[in-house]
């Protein structure tokens, strides 16, 4: 483990990481939209992906290489809604020009075009064997029409606001529509009759979905998706979620996809459970619309970030999770075989793998937590002045560290340990202190400009402290000698970090994007755009070629160092209160810890698996 976490309590926890041992690439980019994405579609067996975008097109993609397949142009205005049929023969595009557009999938050919409405056509959908078109529209009505001939077969009226969303059963007999006015409508599909109306007072209705059957109905608002029986009308399940955009259903009915704007990120539920079992976070912006594969292992999000993403909902399911009551901080081992959380009352260390409970530290009001690289040393930081070492496989208490009365401070700001426990740091009253944990000597006091935070190399031989006035300094631990400051904005910085040898620092200043520095000369390896945000707390890997990193207004985040590509974003925790990310010394666990809704404090050990496929649609500036 190799982070600082400044004051111990460090921005926004969500976290899932990439497959032990597997080596970390940034996912397939290709050249896409330009503006949002608004709509998305799979293929039934989840080979073709299809994309809809502001920009006026349709993009129908391979889902297993992530090439483009061919670009659909022919809409004046942008689309807004995109549908595949089951066999991913036809794509049917619906857009804000008022018409929709039925094309031939392979060869790009437009088949034909339905114009009927009077205002912006905002949903679209195509019967299982693609003879039917269903669009729906801001003119508050929803059309059926024959697919081939593009004869209008029928006109469904009766909302009393736009029309937001149109589904159709697999056989094409029933209608379903979804509209601003709070209700959606099942109509049958022959005789134009309304066969149920669902109303529902808290928000107008964003998506609705029919399942192939006809026998389920989803429906979507801001707040919730609401599984019915279409039959009998009965509210089976309430899905709850901030800022719901739009939803899906798996072919089998067993699972439940949602989109969010809040957090900017998708969820899967289980439908007899109403368990949340995925959350898929990596768009920088809202999540638009979401698709499901017929068998629920295929996830496809699109973004206002002009970019949809794949995702393989069948991995990476079942984090490691542990409460513990009243928890302030905690530490990972190097080698990732031990997690070490501390609280008010105790420090505990648990078995990474069990979660066994290995051993309880009586040490009050544990602030912050260091571990040797194997787990057997702990090192505690209280609220006050004192550090403590511990042997952890006994639990007897090694030796404290603490100033003379003479010279007095206030509280330990921060710790750490060199990998072999032979040293270890802390940061208090302006200063950072090393000491021999053997002899219990005080080797050395690095003075600083109002402590902000502090780490150490996990070889013990450089020493990287963060002051208020906005510098960064590297020392030389044995010699004391300052090596280089690292200024380069006017801000408060928020969190330092070094990898194993000392050679690369991780640094960030608030409201500025973090960087990464060759300590040898100085200079900027790497800069990360993350939109302006800064870090709050973050780590490297015991290379320097991976950081992790969050902030309370985005997701944790893990980044390649050498590309800058960011190659992960992490969801798992259900509240965006602060907490720590840690990534053990190869980069293939990571572990968070937040609160819970009841405010217990929950840590997350994450095995490194990929969900992330493919991401499509991401235009260069």
């Amino acid at each position: 483990m190799h982070r600082s976490n400044c004051w111990a309590i460090c921005g926004l926890l969500v976290l899932v990481l990439p497959a032990v041992g597997q080596e970390r690439k940034p996912e397939p980019v290709v050249q896409g939209h330009s503006k949002e994405v608004t709509s998305v579609a799979l293929s039934g067996d989840g080979s073709l992906a299809l994309t809809g975008s502001y920009d006026d097109t349709a993009i129908l993609w391979d889902a297993k290489t992530g090439e483009k397949l061919r670009t659909f142009s022919g809409h004046k205005s942008g689309v807004t809604s995109v549908a595949l049929s089951g066999d991913g023969s036809l794509v049917l595009t619906g857009s804000s020009d008022n018409t929709a557009i039925l094309w031939d999938a392979k060869s790009g050919e437009e088949l034909g075009t339905f114009s009927g409405h009077k205002d912006d056509v905002t949903s679209v959908a195509l019967s299982g064997d693609g003879s039917l078109v269903l669009t729906g529209s801001a003119d508050t009505t929803a059309i059926l029409w024959d697919a081939k001939s593009g004869e209008q077969l029928r006109t469904f009226a009766g909302h009393k606001k736009r029309v937001a969303s149109v589904a159709l059963s697999g056989d094409g007999s029933l209608v379903l529509t979804g509209s601003w006015d709070n209700t959606a409508t099942l109509w049958d599909a022959k005789s134009g009759e309304k066969l149920r109306t669902f109303v529902e007072s808290r928000g107008s209705f964003k998506s609705v979905v029919l399942s192939g059957n006809g026998s389920r109905v989803l429906m979507a608002n801001d707040e919730t998706a609401i599984l019915w029986d279409a039959k009998s009308g009965e509210k089976l399940r309430t899905f709850k979620g901030g800022g719901i955009t739009s939803a899906a259903l798996s072919g089998d009915g067993s699972k439940i996809l949602t989109g969010h704007a809040h957090r900017n990120l998708a969820i899967l539920w289980d439908v007899k459970s109403g368990v949340r079992l995925r959350t898929f976070a990596g768009h920088m912006r809202k999540v638009n619309c979401v698709a499901l594969s017929a068998n629920g292992s295929r996830v496809v999000t699109g973004s206002d970030d002009r970019t949809a993403i794949l995702w393989d909902s069948t991995i990476g399911a079942d984090p490691r999770t542990n409460k513990h009551q009243y928890m302030n901080s905690a530490a990972l081992s190097s080698d990732g075989s031990r997690v070490l959380t501390g609280g008010n009352e105790m420090a505990i260390l648990w078995d990474a793998k069990s979660w066994e409970k290995l051993r309880t530290f009586d040490s009050r009001n544990v602030s912050y937590l260091a571990l040797s690289s194997d787990g057997s040393r702990v090192l505690t930081g209280d609220d006050f002045d004192k550090a403590t070492l511990w042997d952890a496989k006994t639990g007897k208490k090694l030796r404290d560290f603490k100033h003379k009365e003479d010279d007095y401070v206030r509280s330990v700001g921060s710790v750490a340990m060199s990998g072999d426990g032979s040293k270890i740091l802390f940061m208090s009253d302006r200063r950072a202190i090393l000491w021999d944990t053997k002899s219990g000597e005080k080797l050395r006091a690095f003075k600083v400009i109002a402590e902000r935070c502090a780490a150490m190399s996990g070889d013990g031989s450089r020493i990287l402290t963060g002051s208020e006035d906005g510098t960064a300094t590297l020392w030389d631990a044995k010699s004391g000698e300052k090596l280089h400051i690292f200024s380069e904005h006017p801000a408060k910085l928020m969190v330092v970090a070094l990898n194993d040898d000392g050679s690369r620092a991780f640094t960030s200043w608030h409201g500025h994007p973090p960087i990464v520095w060759d300590t040898k000369n100085g200079k900027s390896l790497r800069t990360f755009n993350t939109l302006g945000y800064s870090a709050t707390s973050g780590a490297m890997n015991g290379d320097g070629s991976l950081v992790l990193m969050c902030d309370r207004l985005i997701p944790v985040s893990l980044w390649d160092v050498k590309s800058g590509e960011k190659l992960r974003t992490f969801a798992g925790h259900k509240d965006d209160d602060s907490g720590v990310a840690l990534l053990s010394g190869d980069g293939s666990l990571a572990l968070t810890w937040n609160r819970d809704d009841d405010g217990t404090a929950i840590a997350i050990l994450w095995d490194a698996k990929r969900d992330i496929l493919l991401t499509f649609g991401v235009q260069r500036e």
